[in-house]
């Protein structure tokens, strides 16, 4: 108590008296007052503080007429109370009270004295009247109110008190009052037998405090605890009450490593509970456990007979995790942060309702000043430290869950600021919470706070369970100090924990004294020594007033439906990435910048007739160059803005796994975010490029397949994200991405052009097919030449033409090779061999070619083999060779006279007279032309299989089967045939919508971590 406090006792002490009134009765009281709070010598000087006040306010006793008036008294209580805290009002009123009653009447000044006291220390009339009633009755006329209850051996009939609690071994009664404003405990002890309060004697029908951490003991009785008492009240309300219970509970890790020991716990609602232990001693697993994160590898954790891990649907919202970490999202401000977490509990609730609690809990909190601010993150501060982990806590505590688990909160605090989180848990446990804290190095006013204390040593193994303060004395009795019976200091009060841990780790000396490294007493042998001594089945037996409760609890949670969690998290991504300016700025510019880039530099400009450069986009020989880096731009930009998406959320989900939200609501958010991105950055890219590059009417394309590329991209990012467990990996994962996209896209190395293992000279080999890049530049590619304005009109004659021409050019010349090489040879024994390979070549080629080439059934009738050759026969097939290749020049010159008369019908639609040139300018590429017609291969026709393969114009003819060639101008699905950009198109889609499967089951990260497991 503060020299202020004293100083106005003694001064209100004062004025509640007249001259008469100092006599040893009063002045006992007094003494009963400071005896716990200053020694009993400067308890004399302030004895004489207060008849100095009452001279000052009275006179002395020949001076009757001397009477302090109702304004001075008004104008006393009013200074006085400017420096004392509610709390301490109460405090000096129930002194009042006592001093007041000590003679046992009450005169009118008395009564007018604690009227105006009550009303200038804004004391309601309610508590007032308790707390006198407390202070003045006797033991048998206490008043029936929730706020008192009634401790003794036995049950009593004969007081009407609704709050009894029944204490074995102990002799008396002990009244206890509970002021709720302020939550005080006070109380009265009325018996015979010796009494001590923290070992200091108690005086029998006096008022004593019942600070947190507090205990009372006499002869052949069980402690009574502030930490029971506290629970009998609420247990005793209206809060909902249940029982937490861990039995035969253990935990090893997956690499076999035990990381808890078997232990048992039993808790009820309305305590606070700390975990405590070294580094490495299991204090984090064990809350993990607990929370049921970790799943125990014996016994089960049950809250109420429901076991928290295989019946969590049970306890949706029942249970809170408040993690070390920061779980905040810090584009956010601290409302924000609040708001979206209150949507995502209340559905229920209004909006206006929502801002309404959240405001509230804000005041609570002390962060209602702070509430427009962003959160910011650890390196670039807007809230201070403090402020952090209040927010952090009130995430959890804005949706109420009856039981909540905190890692460390206080560390990284300031003491003042841990003190204030931690009065913030044990004002949640007298509204009946059950509360678990990991903690560390707890200063002695937050070790009292706690009503359990569960030490942890080195290896999972639980050495002390039960009444904090009682610890130290069960260590310093094992450790065989002389003080062992003192858990506190005398003088001041203070627990000092940390010796606990001193002799908990104190370490054997050898024979020179020296210390070493061998602890006195193992973990192990702490562990045994604690299920033996009395504390472990004393606390197991009253650690539940109520065994086996088997009520239902219910979670005040009220989820929304998945489609309204969608838009919860989607109106919360985006305002997160609104708010992070750095990130828009780099979004909206990265995209049109790397397009002004890559088309200024790849702007080839030829010399013209004149002699000046002069730019045409016929003749850029780099716009195949650029629509390939348009699609490595749209996978780099879709997996860096994606890459990080659920692993900076992981924190998020941690705290939110406790909601049972849905997963596929919160995929979909970011499915629809990045779509928008994407879309976005698709559309800057292709606008800034296509312009500076003279690509025209193409851009609606050109954005397609960007935007789906892009979007495969994100989907790859987001798979990624999911898996890894680290930034550092997962930016060096994009690299492993990116390159197989490049070498394997049919670009950088042609497809027949890879290593023979992989490769196939009929169409795209396998590893080409999984390949987005492959699909969005053969796409478009194939439209750019086909699809643009011009070669729209052009390309079905052109076609027809590319198809006779390869006919008669190399298809027909290469039968007629082999023709005359075996009339020449097939009757040399030498050559039989390469005659009937030729022999199968031209049956089989013929054979295909029959309706086009109406040749005669009777010629392929037999085999056509060296055993069934003939002269007449081999100048009939070269014959029909002949006639048919002259049709093919009929065939060749009709086509390229309609060609004509396609560039006649477009020149007349324009007076210029080279408008069709101007066309072929503005629309087509000759870089372009020549990449899909392979204009650059030597070999038109190849032989594969006894079969020729066409190598030319691959853009001009369709494939054979479901398989490909590249650059083939149209897809096989069954027997359709697509046109390649809207199939190339349809495979980039599909290729997004599988890994939004395997994202949906997480199946990489169950993949890697199924290797891991093997591994280890």
């Amino acid at each position: 108590m503060s020299k202020e406090l004293l100083h106005a006792l003694m001064q209100l002490f004062a004025l509640a008296s007249s001259s008469n009134d100092i006599n040893e009765e009063g002045k006992e009281v007094i003494r009963h007052s400071l005896r716990t709070e200053i020694s009993k010598s400067e308890m004399e000087k302030f004895i004489k503080i207060y008849e100095e006040y009452v001279l000052k306010y009275h006179g002395s006793g020949e001076d009757t007429s001397k009477r302090i008036t109702k304004k001075e008294l008004e104008q006393a209580c009013e200074n006085i109370k400017q420096n004392l805290t509610h709390i301490q009002k109460h405090i000096v009123v129930i002194r009042l009270l006592e001093y007041i009653y000590a003679d046992g009447s009450l005169s009118n000044y008395e009564k007018a004295f604690l009227d105006i006291l009550i009303v200038n220390f804004n004391i309601s009339e309610h508590e007032f009247k308790v707390t006198r009633d407390f202070a003045t009755a006797s033991t048998n006329n206490w008043p029936e109110c929730k706020e008192i209850m009634l401790v003794s051996s036995i049950k009593s009939s004969e007081v009407s008190i609704t709050k009894t609690a029944v204490h074995d071994g102990f002799t008396g009664t002990i009244v206890i009052v509970h002021v709720p404003s302020v939550n005080l405990f006070l109380f009265r002890y009325f018996g015979s037998n010796a009494l001590m309060l923290n070992r200091r004697p108690i005086i029998p029908k006096r008022v004593y405090i019942f600070p947190n951490g507090s205990s009372l003991r006499g002869k052949k009785m069980a402690p009574i605890y502030f930490s029971d008492i506290q629970a009998d009240f609420i247990q005793q309300s209206k809060v909902q009450h249940f029982e937490f219970k861990a039995n035969n509970v253990s935990y090893q890790f997956p690499s076999g490593d035990i990381g808890l020991q078997k232990f048992d716990l039993l808790e009820n609602n309305g305590r606070l509970v700390a975990i405590m232990g070294g580094s490495g001693a299991g204090k984090s697993t064990m809350l993990n456990v607990l929370n049921g994160n970790h799943t125990p590898t014996t016994g089960e954790v049950t809250i109420n007979g429901i076991n928290i891990h295989t019946q969590k649907d049970q306890l949706r919202g029942v249970i809170g995790f408040v993690s070390q970490d920061d779980l905040l999202i810090e584009e956010l401000t601290v409302f924000q942060n609040l708001f979206f977490s209150a949507k995502l509990s209340f559905d229920h609730l209004l909006d206006v309702e929502i801002k309404e609690k959240v405001n509230a809990l804000l005041v609570s909190l002390g962060l209602f000043e702070a509430k427009d601010l962003k959160v910011g993150n650890p390196i670039e501060k807007v809230i201070s430290g403090g402020q952090r982990k209040r927010l952090n806590i009130a995430l959890e505590l804005i949706r109420e869950p009856a039981v909540l688990f905190v890692d460390e909160p206080t560390s990284g605090l300031s003491s003042r600021d841990s003190e204030n989180i931690m009065d913030l848990m044990k004002e949640l446990t007298r509204k009946g919470k059950l509360i678990f804290v990991v903690i560390h190095q707890p200063s002695s006013y937050i070790f009292k706070l706690f009503d359990r204390l569960l030490l942890l040593d080195t290896g999972g193994y639980v050495v002390y369970y039960g009444e904090p303060v009682d610890s130290v004395s069960y260590f310093k009795t094992a450790a065989m100090h002389i003080d062992a019976d003192n858990s506190e200091c005398l003088t001041c009060g203070n627990v000092n924990s940390e010796l606990i841990f001193d002799i908990l780790e104190q370490r054997k000396t050898d024979e020179i004294g020296k210390i070493t490294s061998t602890r006195k007493i193992t973990p192990e042998l702490w562990h045994t020594r604690f299920l033996k001594s009395n504390q472990s089945k004393q606390t197991l037996s009253t650690g539940s007033k109520q065994k086996n409760i088997t009520e239902k609890i219910v979670g005040n949670l009220h989820t929304p439906n998945i489609l309204k969690q969608f838009k919860i998290f989607l109106q919360r991504d985006i305002l997160s990435k609104a708010t992070n300016k750095q990130y828009l700025l780099i979004n909206i510019l990265e995209a049109p910048v790397l397009a002004m880039f890559i088309a200024f530099f790849v702007r080839y400009s030829a010399w013209g007739r004149d002699g000046e450069l002069e730019y045409t986009y016929f003749m850029n020989e780099n716009i195949p160059a650029y629509i390939f880096m348009t699609v490595i731009v749209a996978l780099f930009i879709g997996m860096t803005v994606s890459a990080e998406e659920i692993f900076r959320d992981r924190k998020l989900q941690t705290r939110e796994k406790f909601l049972n939200l849905s997963w596929g609501s919160y995929l979909w958010s970011k499915y629809v975010l990045l779509l928008g991105i994407s879309a976005f950055q698709s559309l800057l890219f292709v606008w800034v490029g296509n312009s500076i590059l003279g690509i025209e009417d193409m851009s609606f394309r050109y954005w397609l397949v960007m935007f789906s590329t892009s979007f495969f991209a994100n989907m790859v990012g987001l798979n990624i994200s999911a898996s890894f467990n680290s930034a550092v990996t997962i930016y060096i994962i994009i690299p492993f991405m990116i390159i197989p996209q490049l070498i394997f896209s049919g670009v950088i190395v042609s497809f027949d052009r890879l290593n023979p293992t992989v490769s196939s000279r009929k169409h795209v080999p396998f590893i080409g097919e999984i390949m987005a890049s492959r699909w969005a530049y053969e796409g478009l590619m194939v439209t750019q030449f086909k699809d643009n304005p011009l070669k729209k009109h052009l390309y079905p004659i052109d076609k027809k033409i590319s198809q006779i021409g390869y006919l008669k050019s190399y298809w027909l010349m290469e039968l007629m090779t082999e023709i005359q090489y075996i009339k020449l040879n097939f009757e040399n024994p030498e050559d039989q061999e390469k005659v009937n390979r030729y022999a199968t070549i031209i049956q089989n080629e013929i054979s295909q070619y029959r309706a086009i080439t109406d040749f005669p059934a009777y010629v392929f009738s037999t085999d056509f083999r060296v055993a069934h050759l003939n002269k007449d026969r081999i100048e009939k097939v070269e014959y029909y060779l002949n006639q048919y290749k002259k049709h093919l020049n009929k065939e060749y010159t009709m086509a390229s006279k309609e060609r004509d008369r396609v560039i006649y019908s477009v020149e007349k639609t324009h007076p210029s007279v080279d408008y069709f040139n101007q066309l072929k300018n503005r629309y087509e590429n000759e870089s372009v032309t020549n990449m899909v017609t392979m204009t650059n291969r030597f070999n038109k026709v190849i032989v594969i299989d006894k079969e020729l393969y066409q190598r030319g114009d691959p853009v001009f003819f369709n494939p054979e089967g479901i398989r490909s060639h590249f650059y083939a101008p149209n897809k096989k699905l069954g027997n359709q045939l697509i046109d390649t950009f809207w199939y190339n198109l349809g495979m980039l889609w599909f290729m997004s919508l599988v890994l939004m499967e395997t994202l949906r089951y997480n199946f990489f990260k169950r993949l890697l971590n199924l290797f891991s497991k093997k591994k280890e």
